[in-house]
């Protein structure tokens, strides 16, 4: 069991004075996904505060008086970035701090920034900037590399809790995955190699390939993690679970789990009914928890974890796993590059004419309806994209063909956002001609990303011809993207899916745990979704169809 201090959530300062809208967009993307973050324009403004991360954009930026106050905040527990910008390393108070002789400047060019992670993997990403070579000072370590003329230049120094980056970087372009990824780990580094692996306990282990098997096989891939226990009510499951994960205990009951002293983060992975219950006696027993989608059924159910957390000084986060999706990272970089100019419009839809399954997924009484179901993704989708809730809904379900289930055959969820923009989701199991995965349109044109089938066939001796289908929104899909051109007239091109590492969302806790790597997904940022899900389902039980939230 571990003994790291337990972290609730992350916060960082953007310090930019210049270009401070771009700065803050670009390093907050790198860092935290858009979340936990705070913009100044002054040093000042983040003293006391206990931040995890204070980013300066551009050294020539600080006043000498914000040196001094740099000096006495590099004390405490905040990591700093300090960025060269456009300007060399010139001042000796400076350069003293961030163990610097200086700064060469090379050249405004792409380059190839090179490193070893925690886990001795070479790093190598893309960036494009003006690249200044930094002279570490002996007392300085080197975290990562620039190659010009085949000989490796600093690019990235540490000195302490404070790091500079030698590379004033373009912030018009897109933040890439990998890029991203590497600045988490080189400066939250691992640093504590020798302190013994979290313990995860899953409640709910469910059948062979389902949440239990999942999450499991992540926590044993992940360093810092370690898959301990598992509770499940099905004897055939625990069974099961014990065959596939040797090593683990296994309990009927989740209040078993949640008392063993070697777990220590707690994942809820049970139907959604129980989601707020469990997790609230995970926290008040002092566990991290990860609660899978959704994270529960009502807002004040949201309050009251979030409360709950911070009074046991604990993590909480949500299993958000399709942030993580290749076509949705794709398109969020198209929407956030000003692809197709200001968004407006967004509609996303999942489902086919086929029976609804049998489980209490399409019980509502379990389930919470049929929106908590896709609706936990493809809401998280639209409030990300937009980055606000909306103002009012317009809700209308319907339940024509299936009555052996509770949930509804098709919901449509209507928003309208304060601005005037707009946004729709349909989930339905009675449409025989799929409408497109995603249909954006912006004031420079359209995107849309249509489903395509997923199937694994084969020929077999001595059964032949055989074919084994997969459910229609597991694969990601290419987007085409039309913009408009002079004259009424257009241009399209395709764009394919981001490259994701597998197990982000596990890698990321670990490290906020072991290292203070901001969380990638905070409970506050899924608020609103519960919001508009709780709102959806209050309004098709009643047959009303609006509302103002």
């Amino acid at each position: 069991m571990s003994s790291l201090p337990k972290i609730t959530e992350s916060k960082i300062a953007i310090h930019a004075k210049k270009e401070g809208e771009k700065a803050r967009k670009y390093w907050s993307e790198i860092f935290c996904g858009s979340a936990c973050l705070v913009a100044v324009d002054s040093l000042g403004k983040c003293s006391g505060d206990n931040f995890d991360l204070v980013v300066i954009n551009d050294s020539q930026e600080l006043a000498p008086e914000e040196l001094l106050l740099l000096e006495k905040m590099a004390s405490d527990t905040t990591h700093f970035l300090v960025v060269v910008g456009s300007g060399d390393l010139e001042t000796p108070s400076l350069c003293d701090l961030l163990g610097a002789e200086g700064t060469i400047p090379i050249a405004h060019a792409e380059w190839y920034l090179k490193s070893i992670n925690a886990q001795n993997q070479p790093i190598e990403v893309a960036i494009y900037g003006k690249f200044h070579e930094i002279m570490p000072k002996t007392d300085t370590t080197t975290l990562a590399s620039i190659s010009v003329g085949y000989r490796d230049r600093p690019a990235l120094i540490g000195r302490g809790n404070i790091f500079t980056f030698g590379v004033d970087i373009d912030l018009d372009q897109r933040v890439q995955r990998q890029l991203s990824r590497a600045f988490k780990e080189l400066i939250f580094k691992d640093n504590t190699s020798n302190v013994g692996p979290f313990g995860v306990g899953v409640a709910g282990y469910g059948p062979y390939g389902g949440m239990g098997h999942y999450h499991g096989s992540a926590c044993n891939a992940t360093p810092h993690l370690k898959f301990v226990a598992i509770a499940e009510p099905n004897q055939q499951r625990r069974n099961s679970a014990k065959e596939q994960f040797p090593k683990i205990q296994t309990y009927e009951s989740a209040k078993e789990l949640i008392e063993d002293d070697e777990v220590d983060i707690v994942i809820i992975a049970t139907p959604p009914i129980t989601h707020f219950e469990l997790a609230s006696q995970a926290l008040k027993a002092k566990k991290h928890v990860v609660v899978e989608k959704p994270m529960c059924l009502k807002v004040s159910e949201v309050d009251e974890l979030i409360e709950l957390a911070r009074l046991n000084n604990v993590v909480l986060t949500i299993h958000q796993n399709r942030r993580f999706d290749a076509d949705y990272l794709a398109l969020k970089e198209l929407i956030e590059s000003g692809t197709i100019g200001e968004v407006f419009n967004i509609e996303t839809f999942v489902g086919s004419f086929e029976h609804p399954c049998r489980a209490w997924h399409s019980d509502q009484e379990i389930s919470g309806g049929a929106a908590y179901d896709w609706g936990s993704h493809h809401i998280d989708w639209i409030l990300q994209f937009y980055g606000t809730t909306p103002s009012h809904l317009f809700v209308n379900s319907h339940k024509r063909v299936w009555h052996d289930v509770t949930n509804a055959d098709q919901i449509t969820i209507s928003m309208a956002f304060q601005d005037g923009k707009e946004a729709k989701f349909i989930q339905s199991d009675v449409a025989a001609i799929r409408k497109p995965k995603f249909y954006v349109q912006g004031t420079k044109g359209t995107i849309q990303g249509w489903y395509r089938p997923l199937a694994n066939d084969v020929v077999d001796f001595p059964f032949g011809y055989r074919s084994e289908r997969f459910h229609h929104a597991e694969a990601p899909v290419d987007f085409e993207v039309v913009q408009y051109a002079i004259d009424n007239q257009t241009r399209s091109y395709r764009v394919s899916p981001t490259e994701v590492e597998p197990f982000e969302f596990h890698r990321n806790l670990a490290a906020h745990l072991v290292n203070s790597e901001p969380l990638a997904i905070v409970p506050s940022s899924v608020r609103g979704v519960i919001e508009i899900l709780e709102a959806t389902q209050r309004l098709s039980n009643s047959k009303e169809h609006y509302v103002q939230i």
